[in-house]
């Protein structure tokens, strides 16, 4: 069963692993264990990384800078743009924000 982000924005967890898994090898052939020791995790929890059991939210930061990847790149690939339901949030919150500003301006405006 493919696990997916529990934030519903349609991030597969075993493509970032293949992600992750690729990056750190590509990083000069770093193992697990050195890359765990780099985030302050296990071997077993990089390995579930990888594995497409969990999906580090908590070490984007440090997985950026080990492995030298944009965390865009992490967890999306190439295809860096936001899924859609990212896309439609963010439209939504730029309509309430524009909604926000009209009612200032005409408080203003009196």
């Amino acid at each position: 069963m493919e696990i997916m982000s529990p934030r519903g924005n349609g991030i597969k967890a075993t493509e970032i692993g293949k992600r992750i898994k690729l990056a750190r090898k590509e990083s000069g052939g770093m193992t697990q264990r050195e890359l765990g020791d780099l985030l302050g995790v296990t071997e077993r929890s990089i390995a579930g990384y990888e594995a497409g059991e969990v999906i580090p939210y908590r070490f984007l930061r440090q997985l950026e800078s080990a492995l030298n990847r944009p965390a865009a790149w992490i967890l999306y690939g190439d295809d860096v743009a936001p899924p859609a339901a990212t896309q439609e949030t963010i439209l939504f919150k730029l309509d309430e924000i524009r909604s926000v500003q009209d009612q200032i301006l005409k408080v203003l405006s009196k």
